[in-house]
């Protein structure tokens, strides 16, 4: 065991924690290659965040308060703490309760840290360490969220552990909010995502390989009240949510129901009219009048709360009737006053009382303590589980559905997952076995996303990764690749609105499936893209290559040519770059072959360079971050004519043109290319 190990371990329990032990390094990076740093958000008895820097074989760790900062000059208190071994630097998850430190732990960030003015790890581990022993410790960080250089200085004072962490000023300081503040790096959770895995408050997460969490009797909820009190009914309120977890079966006090995967709806019921509610608090009137309808024919006033789905709105509890609060009573209590209400016989509106034992075949259930009052927000007395069975395939626990992620349009998260479980057999075959490099957008196409590259971490047992050599940046990254409808939906609940494959495959990363030439277009129009699209599909037609045309979801336009693997980036590159010298000679006054944007001087830049190792490109019918939902749309040849409108193609009307057309590119999928011979027809000599 490493000497400075001892504080840590003296401090925790081992059997009733999932910290790894101090003298047990497995699963620790090897002592090779540059030195690594993490950054932990821990919610134990209050949230602060801790840095933790690879020096002498451990993690020597400060706890940051307020969190670490890009703001240059920014001054951020650090306590020196206890080393930690390197195998915690993948730990997240809960260390329960009763144990030091409880609360949830988070892989915030991680990455390289090297000293500023050392070469190599081991000139940097001395300076790290001769800076620890002075106080004072300059530093630069290669993550995924924090960057540059920092230096960490102690303070002069009488507590030797006081410590000031600094960003400096450099090309990667910023004022702006660090972008992904709120998700893990390792699993791309949040805080309550990650609390959510546990069976109830107080159980652990346990990474994968350290074996099954502890069982525990599960909370029994505070009395309820006995009597409803008078109230007018409240314009704003917040719903019940449950935690995310797998529960005992046929535990005293709870009751079961199927949960349906529809919208969450709160209903508020009047004389002046009806108003349905997100759990956001966004109207649903518009999107459901017929149900507003139906709940106009019930008694008012009356507050309800329920799940809509394609058959009507399915009641799950009833918050207030008559002026009186309902929510400080008993489940039990509420649901005999549910029961009780005349719901019509248009079968609009619907209630089934729940009971004792868990339905058999539902995909989620519900379950509640029937002793429970409502309380707004996450309780642990309701609780969302999914069945498995022994060799049941993988399922996808989707999280904040009615999240809207194109506010304009009204589409939430639960439409963009309805998209992809839709179009999944038409989106799969151009993602298969390729690296995917996530776009991310978990705010919505309002907020700015971000990419999630490293997939190393906790995943689901399902997910299939590779490990790629990160040319360049001196480590290697862990993809995903999305080869099923399961890893699909799993990154659609990420917020990927848009996928971004490689154009290679993992077992040839060097040999594309496919050359691309990109048509950005600056200021034409819709018609002149396509004017320079069909010269661009000519030019290929006359050297006897086949070519396929889409839109790209945004402004312009995206043609490809199989190849299936045949040749490298440098081949595929050098076609593209053929046919767009020919098209660009043939429009000089709109097209440019200019990389830089402010030399084009307003011209449609024709690219070719997207055809390298590690680049992406918006995948076929992948939908788009931007507003109107658009999709990247495949085309047949003809369809490029005056009055085409790539707004025409979105989240809503997609569905409906692949059931009419197919696969437009289900053909370049069957081409078996003749790349070499392509490349002699364009002129092009290989050596």
């Amino acid at each position: 065991m490493i000497v400075s190990l001892r504080d840590y371990n003296r401090k925790r329990r081992f059997d009733s924690t999932p910290e790894p032990k101090g003298e047990d390094e497995e699963g620790a990076p090897p002592a090779e290659g540059e030195l690594r740093f993490v950054v932990q958000k821990h919610k134990a008895t209050a949230l602060h965040y801790d840095l933790r820097i690879e020096i002498d074989g451990v993690f020597k760790s400060w706890a940051v308060p307020k969190g670490p900062t890009l703001a240059p000059g920014d001054q951020r208190l650090a306590v020196y703490v206890e080393d930690h071994p390197l195998a915690y630097g993948s730990f997240e998850g809960i260390i329960p309760k009763g144990n030091y430190g409880a609360g949830t732990v988070m892989v915030w960030d991680r990455g390289t840290v090297i000293e500023r003015g050392s070469k190599g790890r081991a000139d940097s581990n001395v300076a790290l360490r001769e800076g620890l022993e002075v106080g004072h410790l300059t530093f630069l960080l290669n993550g995924e969220k924090l960057r540059g250089e920092f230096a960490l200085i102690q303070l002069k004072g009488k507590d030797p552990k006081a410590w000031l962490l600094v960003k400096k000023r450099d090309e990667h300081s910023t004022f702006k909010p660090i972008e992904g503040d709120d998700l893990s790096v390792a699993t791309g959770r949040t805080m309550a995502e990650i609390s959510a895995n546990a069976a109830s408050k107080g159980e652990v997460w346990l990474p994968r390989g350290k074996g099954k969490a502890r069982e525990r009797v599960l909370p029994v909820p505070p009395p309820a009240a006995t009597e409803a009190s008078e109230e007018k009914i409240p314009r704003t309120l917040k719903p019940m949510l449950p935690v995310v977890a797998a529960l005992p079966l046929g535990v005293e006090g709870w009751l079961y129901e199927p949960l349906r995967g529809g919208k969450r709806c709160l209903a508020a019921i009047e004389k002046s009219g009806v108003k349905l509610t997100s759990w956001q608090g966004l109207s649903f009137n518009a999107k459901f009048p017929e149900l507003v309808k139906a709940l106009a024919k019930l008694p008012a006033p009356l507050l309800l709360d329920g799940e809509i789905d394609e058959n009507g709105y399915h009641l799950l509890d009833v918050l207030h009737r008559d002026g009186r609060n309902l929510r400080a009573l008993a489940l039990k209590d509420r649901l005999s006053t549910l029961a009780g209400l005349n719901l019509g016989a248009d079968g609009g509106v619907r209630f089934t009382m729940p009971t004792r034992d868990p339905p058999v075949d539902a995909a989620a259930t519900l379950a509640r303590h029937e002793d429970a009052a409502y309380e707004p927000g996450t309780s642990s007395f309701w609780i969302k589980y999914e069945k498995r069975k022994e060799g049941e395939g993988p399922r996808v626990h989707f999280t904040h559905t009615d999240k809207l992620y194109w506010p304009t349009e009204g589409y939430t998260k639960g439409d963009l997952i309805a998209y992809y479980q839709t179009m999944a057999p038409y989106v799969l075959p151009y993602m298969v076995d390729k690296p995917q490099s996530l776009h991310r957008h978990p705010d919505g196409v309002e907020r700015p996303g971000f990419f999630h590259k490293d997939m190393q971490g906790s995943l689901p047992s399902w997910i299939k990764t590779t490990r790629v050599e990160s040319q360049g940046a001196g480590k290697t990254i862990d993809f995903l690749i999305c080869n099923d409808q399961p890893t699909l939906l799993f990154m659609a609940n990420l917020g990927c609105i848009e996928l971004n494959p490689w154009l290679s495959r993992a077992d040839r990363p060097e040999h594309p499936d496919w050359c691309v030439i990109d048509l950005d277009p600056d200021g034409q129009s819709y018609e002149e893209i396509m004017v320079v699209a069909l010269a661009v599909g000519e030019t290929l037609d006359h050297a006897k290559i086949p070519a396929f045309v889409k839109t790209s979801g945004a402004e312009g336009m995206h043609i490809y040519v199989p190849l299936n693997g045949q040749i490298d980036y440098d081949g595929s590159r050098d076609l593209a770059l053929a046919v767009a010298e020919k098209v660009t000679a043939r429009f000089p006054d709109i097209t440019t072959l200019e990389r830089n944007p402010a030399k084009r001087r307003g011209r449609m830049y024709v690219d070719c360079l997207q055809n390298r190792r590690g680049q992406t490109i918006a995948s076929a019918y992948c939908l788009r971050p931007r507003r109107g939902a658009p999709a990247s749309t495949p085309l047949s040849w003809d369809e490029l004519k005056p009055g085409l409108d790539p707004k025409d193609f979105t989240i809503k009307t997609m569905p409906e043109r692949v059931a009419k057309k197919g696969d437009l590119w289900k053909a370049m999928l069957a081409v078996e290319p003749d790349a070499e011979a392509w490349l002699a027809r364009l002129g092009l000599k290989r050596l």
